[in-house]
């Protein structure tokens, strides 16, 4: 009898012990489950041949553009006046300095040949539209007898635009190196730059011919224009790491050679004691074989708002050199490096 109750208890244990085990695995199993499902929506899932991603960003830019024909203001344009002496002369600062605020936009289309490599198309553009400033500048002048006589005054208004437009073709094989995700790419990039500025001089100066006074009115209208083409090859390499949410970032590099045109016309209108203007006008040209070089740079977080979405929202930084004009043909001395940091937004879908 006691043998007979010990093996039902041992059968019973063993029972248990069996749904137990059952218990659990089902438990693990389920957990796999959701663990797996959880991980197939944080991630766009793996490319095949013909998976197309399209992207769209834009953003807000800031730029160290800022120059100006005439960095010692208007005081070196006051009329001087050689038979009287003149006080110290008083101006306002140059008419364009500070940072530029413009806009960014750039698009792509990329198309898989398989799970790794892909060819991709992007076009991009940052604009700095027309901003105007001012100087202005005036001397007084006394006679020989140190009595004053009259005061010579100078005047500037400047404005400037700028713009860089970009196409890019290039080719990318995507790999796993650890927790991230890279895709590196070559390619080649053409661009095309618009550089421009508009300026007036406007002086009025007094002195003698002989015992009479005159007074000199004169006008300057200065219009310069450039424009640069070419293309060359870029290279670069983009980063992501995270699931939902997560890191991006790319880095690339480009050198481009091209034409660059460039002119500046100038006329001059003065005025003797309000008698007939005689007008005289100036050409200049400086064309020339030249090259443009650019590194780029972003980080952002992305967010997987959908299966085939994504948003990234990041930061942007362009150093471009040799980007603009100097017009040093036509006597100016222009910066030609610039800056440009850019927030920006952008989204992603892959079908």
């Amino acid at each position: 009898m006691e043998r007979t109750v010990i093996s039902w208890f041992h059968v019973w244990e063993f029972d248990e012990m069996d749904n137990v085990a059952t218990k659990v695995s089902a438990l693990i199993a389920s957990a796999a489950a959701v663990s797996s499902a959880d991980n197939a929506a944080a991630q766009f899932a793996p490319p095949v041949p013909g998976t197309i991603t399209v992207t769209f960003e834009g953003g807000i830019s800031f730029s160290n553009l800022s120059n100006t024909n005439f960095p010692g203001g208007a005081v070196p344009f006051i009329p001087q006046t050689f038979d009287k002496i003149g006080l110290l002369a008083q101006g306002t600062s140059n008419p364009a300095t500070g940072q530029r605020t413009g806009g960014y936009g750039a698009f792509s289309f990329a198309r898989n040949f398989d799970a790794v490599n892909d060819w991709r198309f992007s076009a991009g553009f940052y604009v700095f539209g027309s901003k105007s400033g001012s100087a202005a500048a005036s001397q007084d002048f006394l006679d020989i007898f140190s009595n004053y006589f009259a005061t010579n005054t100078a005047a500037i208004t400047e404005r400037d635009r700028f713009g860089i437009y970009t196409a890019d073709f290039d080719f990318g094989r995507s790999f796993m190196a650890g927790i991230f995700q890279v895709r590196a790419f070559s390619g080649l990039r053409g661009v095309y730059i618009k550089d421009s500025f508009d300026s007036t001089t406007g002086t009025v100066g007094n002195d003698k011919l002989g015992v009479d006074t005159s007074t000199t009115v004169t006008d300057i209208f200065s219009r310069g224009r450039a424009s640069f083409y070419g293309t060359g090859p870029r290279v670069g390499v983009e980063v992501f790491t995270g699931s939902v949410f997560g890191v991006v970032g790319n880095l690339s590099g480009t050198v481009m050679g091209g034409y660059r045109e460039a002119s500046v016309f100038t006329g001059i209108t003065r005025t003797v004691d309000g008698n007939t203007p005689v007008f005289t006008a100036r050409q200049f040209g400086g064309n020339e074989f030249s090259w443009v070089a650019n590194i780029s740079g972003s980080l952002g977080l992305a967010w997987q708002f959908v299966p085939n979405g994504q948003l990234v929202l990041g930061y942007k930084i362009d150093q471009w050199w040799n980007v603009r004009s100097n017009f040093s043909f036509a006597g100016l001395d222009r910066k030609e490096d610039i800056l440009i940091h850019t927030p920006f937004l952008k989204a992603t879908l892959r079908f």
